[in-house]
């Protein structure tokens, strides 16, 4: 299992990258999938900071991805919360 900072970090990554090279490109099912657990699992971290968050289900792209980590890590700085949670 790994951590919810090693999540995010590996899924930004790969957000950061694909979204410079087709930032309007769908992003892959399994990806999405990812996504919305990090996102539920933040939320559950930082309920004040992503209470209405969510990434767009009619935005699928690498941008929106891209969009929703950003605003975890900076959630997470904000309310300085430790990544360790396990995901998976």
């Amino acid at each position: 299992m790994r951590s919810l900072r090693e999540e995010i970090d590996e899924l930004l990554s790969r957000a950061k990258y694909l979204e410079e090279k087709c930032p309007n490109a769908p992003i892959t099912a399994d990806y999405w999938i990812r996504l919305q657990v990090v996102c539920e699992q933040a939320r559950r971290l930082c309920p004040n900071a992503l209470k209405n968050f969510a990434p767009d289900e009619s935005q699928k792209t690498w941008s929106e991805a891209l969009l929703c980590l950003e605003a975890i890590n900076e959630a997470f700085v904000y309310e300085k919360i430790s990544m360790t949670p396990s995901v998976g």
